[in-house]
């Protein structure tokens, strides 16, 4: 039960990480009206969209954003989009392939449809986007961005339906190029 939930969030994230990338290219971003965020328990900062709705506060070890007037719920496809960062403890100390490797074993079965190293923070990281579950509600492709700072894992996760998942993949990345630690 635990190993299918650890999956579900892990595509969700994947989705919702694929709709900021295309929102990014495809939207004009408006500078100084970005609200900025800022971890106090994990020293990170980064700028997102106003029209995003934040849960979470300075310390939280898990942040949700989405689109929609309420929040979405727990699991499942988001009405809009959805997108969280989670800051988990490597107890194990675990090297961030061998942790993005346990986590696919943990959960369901995914095709990747693609995955590549990138830099998060001048930090080695790996994206990763899986082919979407529910392709019938307009899930757009999950992404999920894995990268380790200290003794934590640092895990970003997209998903959402189409179309906003198209139209807010800007905003996801918007976040990514401007996350950064204090």
């Amino acid at each position: 039960m635990k190993k299918k939930l650890i999956i579900l969030l892990t595509v969700m994230v994947l989705a919702g990480l694929g709709y900021g990338l295309y929102s990014f290219l495809t939207q004009e971003w408006r500078g100084n009206d970005n609200l900025k965020y800022t971890n106090t328990k994990h020293s990170y900062i980064f700028q997102y969209s106003p029209e995003w709705n934040l849960m979470g506060d300075a310390s939280a070890d898990i942040l949700m954003f989405y689109n929609t007037e309420n929040p979405p719920g727990d699991g499942g496809l988001p009405v809009g989009i959805k997108m969280e960062i989670m800051t988990l403890e490597n107890y194990d100390n675990l090297s961030l392939s061998d942790w993005v490797e346990q986590m696919s074993q943990n959960g369901p079965e995914q095709e990747i449809v693609m995955q590549e190293n990138v830099m998060i923070a001048g930090l080695e990281a790996i994206r990763k986007t899986v082919a979407p579950t529910f392709v019938d509600l307009g899930e757009g492709a999950p992404i999920s961005i894995y990268f380790i700072k200290d003794n934590y894992v640092f895990v970003m996760n997209y998903l959402g339906r189409e179309p906003d998942y198209s139209e807010q993949i800007g905003n996801f990345e918007l976040i990514l190029k401007t996350f950064n630690f204090n």
